[in-house]
């Protein structure tokens, strides 16, 4: 119900449309970039904040943490998307396992490895594991 409040168009006291109290975060929910749950603990976050910071801060609040919520996106199947910086020395490393683990390997009667290239540095990933 609180979601749905949140979340979900309005109607002011003449009947007119209004958008959801927290726009940014229903926007981001409906485009499938963030989760309910993530919606859940940004909406929550916002609510506990002071009223006089909520009144001046919480729409750069929300857009904030929406694009922090982004970067880690759990999927309902337990998979999930990663966007993030590494730094040199880290992004060196992921190259080094990667470059080894998940170059094509050619079926045993010579036939081309079928994987595209994220489907092996997946696998790579995974091998390493």
């Amino acid at each position: 119900m609180k979601a749905a409040a949140d979340l979900g168009p309005r109607r002011g006291l003449t009947g007119e449309a209004l958008p959801p109290v927290f726009a940014p975060v229903a926007d981001a929910q409906a485009m499938g970039s963030i989760s309910a749950a993530q919606a859940r603990v940004i909406t929550r976050c916002v609510d506990e904040l002071p009223a006089a910071v909520q009144a001046e801060h919480d729409m750069s609040v929300q857009h904030t943490l929406v694009e922090h919520a982004q970067h880690i996106l759990p999927r309902r199947d337990g998979s999930a998307r990663i966007v993030g910086e590494l730094t040199a020395l880290c992004a060196e490393a992921l190259r080094t396992v990667l470059d080894t683990l998940a170059r094509p390997r050619p079926a045993e009667d010579g036939t081309k490895d079928p994987r595209t290239p994220g489907q092996r540095n997946h696998d790579g990933l995974h091998e390493g594991y």
